[in-house]
């Protein structure tokens, strides 16, 4: 089960690192 699980965190912590990233150079262009 583990196995089956990790590649689907995977996917959800990489699009949530993404979406992070955006915000953050969204923020930056705010402040800039």
């Amino acid at each position: 089960m583990y196995r089956r699980v990790q590649p689907f965190l995977w996917r959800t912590s990489g699009r949530n690192t993404a979406f992070l990233l955006q915000i953050h150079l969204r923020a930056r262009r705010g402040i800039g």
